[in-house]
């Protein structure tokens, strides 16, 4: 172990592979009903787990916090902006009088052609797929902590379109994978890496069945919430958003991108495959091995729009499996094979933890059916383990110094 690691080790705490007692031995003993918790009787879950609707004023507080109301005639401070993409261009822009900060992106113009047209799509150009999800989903007036609040509005330029979100001045996941291992030479703090877990599978609770996690292993669930697949869920795509409700000194996980996503009830959908090394093996089998060219680009799309709940889960089983077996985290190779036995799956020792390795292959079960879901299903439901994982979290924040403006890549902006 460097010294930069060992310090770090002596600072939060040992090292979850580590031979020390202590917070290991805390957590072996919290962990160690994890595996025999992934079921739960179905009649235990409703009024115990599941406490009731969402109360509306969730909502309403959810809205004003976000304050997502630009106005343009206020005046707007350009802060960064980033090279145009094939998506569009982000630009960061402030506002002069609240100083609040928000993304603007603007969508290029996109002409309809044989490939790309969905159900939905008329005239000459393409909608967005990331306003239709807007549209069509209750994400709008229904918003959750986890998930990007947008909005979007008609630009003057036909076919396109201006999309306004929250700001998270955190960045993104992988680059603050990458600032911890490439410029600190260390791994993740133990209390972020479960942070990561827990919070990634609150997002796919909600997005999935509309769960929303209230406190004390409970939830609400959302009225008429429509299920929605992301389809291109990695490091890139979660986001890390400072507040003054942050947990433990460390930034919430916020999903976003959703521009190869599907919401139920809208079939006809002509999305991409996403990211391939994260894809399902449900998923490859649809594309294989062809080129993503003319000839082949149908197969493509063909599996972007057969993308379900379980393909989401199998990307957060990836991450989670290329973070923990200290893997590069990459968009271009695929870190697992189609036929690897998962029982020979390795994670480090640097996160060896009782009922991780367990959470991860469930995760990533060839067989979709059997694959964990982000519920309290009998058979497949992996909730009760992300409470559990949850509370792991939890006491190591209370037990280890709080993470400081030096662990963050972008650290939070003291005002």
């Amino acid at each position: 172990m460097s010294r930069v690691q060992t310090s770090r080790a002596n600072r939060y705490g040992p090292a979850l592979g580590s031979g020390t007692r202590g917070s290991r031995s805390v957590l072996s003993r919290m962990a160690s009903n994890t595996v025999s918790t992934f079921s739960s009787a179905v009649a235990t879950i409703i009024g115990k787990i599941i406490i009731g609707p969402t109360p509306p004023s969730i909502y309403d507080r959810l809205i004003k916090q976000d304050a997502l109301l630009v106005d343009p005639s206020g005046g707007l401070e350009i802060v960064h902006q980033y090279d145009s993409t094939g998506d569009g261009q982000v630009t960061i822009v402030k506002s002069k009088d609240s100083g609040a900060c928000f993304a603007r992106k603007l969508t290029p113009q996109t002409r309809l052609d044989s490939h790309n047209t969905s159900s939905w799509d008329f005239g000459p150009w393409k909608k967005p797929n990331e306003v239709h999800i807007l549209e069509v989903s209750r994400l709008k007036d229904h918003p959750h902590p986890r998930i990007l609040s947008f909005t979007a509005l008609r630009h003057d330029t036909q076919g396109q379109y201006v999309l306004w979100s929250s700001f998270c001045a955190g960045g993104n996941l992988a680059e603050q994978i990458d600032f911890w291992r490439e410029r600190r030479r260390t791994e993740l703090p133990h209390q972020f890496f479960l942070h990561i877990l827990v919070q990634a599978f609150e997002a796919m609770a909600f997005l999935h069945s509309g769960l929303r996690y209230a406190s004390n292993g409970k939830y609400y669930r959302d009225g008429d919430h429509k299920t929605i697949v992301h389809g291109d869920l990695k490091a890139e795509n979660i986001f890390l958003g400072w507040s003054s409700e942050n947990i433990g000194g460390m930034p919430d996980l916020v999903v976003g991108d959703f521009g190869t996503s599907i919401v139920e009830g809208h079939p006809g959908a002509r999305v991409m495959a996403g990211t391939l090394p994260y894809n399902a093996p449900e998923i490859k089998a649809i594309y294989g091995d062809n080129p993503i060219d003319e000839d082949h680009v149908d197969l493509y799309f063909e599996a972007g729009a057969a993308k379900t709940p379980s393909a989401d889960i199998y990307s957060i089983g990836v991450l989670l499996y290329m973070i923990a077996a200290k893997e590069r985290i990459s968009n271009d190779r695929d870190p697992l094979l189609a036929d690897r036995d998962l029982s020979e799956l390795r994670i480090s020792r640097d996160y060896e933890i009782e009922g991780l390795k367990d959470f991860i292959v469930k995760c990533l079960q060839v067989d979709p059916s059997k694959r964990a879901t982000a519920d309290y299903d009998e058979q497949t439901g992996i909730m009760t383990a992300v409470d559990t994982f949850r509370d792991m979290r939890d006491l190591l924040i209370t037990r280890n110094p709080a993470l400081g403006p030096t662990d963050w890549l972008h650290p939070q902006t003291v005002r």
